[in-house]
């Protein structure tokens, strides 16, 4: 599934990614991989937007790049993820299903 994301931000135009720029991704893969460091947290005012994106994306390059990195995203204040993010993550083939305390 991961791969399959992937493959589709390579194909669409909109969101090709050049040579180089692809490259620059596997080398700084790479490199990471072998640091002794497995957690990776994106922290965000209120973690309803930004912060669920970047945990995303960076879930999906470490699935790809076959990384073995806890990803996290956070806020300083409590709130909901905001309903746009679940729309937009289905909408790129993503799946979103209830945790289990029931929320999303």
């Amino acid at each position: 599934m991961y791969l399959q994301i992937v493959e589709k931000i390579h194909s669409n135009s909109k969101f090709r990614v050049q040579a180089m720029r692809s490259e620059l991704l596997h080398k700084i893969a790479r490199k990471i991989n072998g640091v002794n460091c497995n957690q990776l947290a994106f922290i965000c005012t209120h973690n309803s937007r930004r912060s669920q994106f970047a945990q995303m994306w960076a879930t999906v390059l470490n699935q790809y790049y076959n990384l073995s990195y806890q990803i996290h995203s956070a806020g300083i204040e409590k709130t909901k993820v905001h309903q746009n993010v679940f729309s937009v993550l289905e909408s790129e083939g993503m799946r979103v299903a209830k945790s289990k305390n029931g929320k999303t």
